[in-house]
């Protein structure tokens, strides 16, 4: 099977083979809702392949911010002058030659989209789970702008990647060590390891 046809359940750890030969990919797109453990892989993933980090909370506008954490989602207008500023910083990082790995909600297909038209060659991951887990989560982290009530307004936007999108979906459950290994079995040209991938990444799943 080839591990970039997108499946329709989460992928079990062992799922995927390694490449060989080419990068999968110069560009990673971690996405998820609020609380789906999308910034830690993205930066686990970064720091490992020595990749530039962009943080998609780091694009909002000051509005935005303000806007979220009263418990509002965000206007069309709003959401999609968030979503240019990333483009425009995916296709600086393209321009430059310079690979990256992308946290960002990916609720709006048509947004995605744009998002994958400015990124240099990129692989979607989509981490997708238990709701109650994504609630825990988000109730543990008191200092996130974004505030636990949006996350039911986060699941009723997400519009589920069709399969034409090539997402790979990863359970968000997984260890983060487990979850970055799968990952960069997809992007890493050569094999390597799994045991000195979990252990380069461990200590960023504590």
């Amino acid at each position: 099977m080839n591990p970039l046809i997108p499946q329709n359940a989460p992928q079990s750890p062992a799922a995927a083979p390694r490449q060989t030969g080419s990068p999968a990919c110069h560009s990673l797109v971690v996405m998820g809702v609020a609380g789906s453990g999308k910034s830690s892989l993205a930066k686990a993933l970064a720091d490992t392949l020595g990749w530039d980090l962009l943080e998609g909370d780091d694009f909002h506008s000051e509005e935005g911010k303000q806007m979220m954490a009263a418990g509002q989602p965000l206007c069309p207008e709003l959401r999609q002058q968030w979503v240019e500023r990333i483009c425009a910083q995916l296709c600086a990082q393209k321009n430059a030659g310079r690979r990256c790995v992308l946290s960002y909600s990916g609720l709006i297909a048509s947004q995605r989209a744009q998002i994958r038209a400015a990124a240099w060659q990129p692989l979607f991951v989509y981490l997708q789970g238990d709701a109650a887990i994504l609630a825990d989560r988000l109730a543990a982290r008191p200092d996130h702008f974004m505030p636990p009530s949006m996350l039911q307004s986060q699941l009723s936007t997400m519009q589920e990647p069709t399969p034409d999108e090539a997402v790979i979906r990863l359970e968000l459950s997984w260890p983060l060590a487990v979850a970055t290994a799968r990952v960069l079995a997809l992007v890493r040209p050569e094999p390597a390891d799994d045991s000195a991938i979990i252990a380069d990444t461990a200590a960023g799943g504590r």
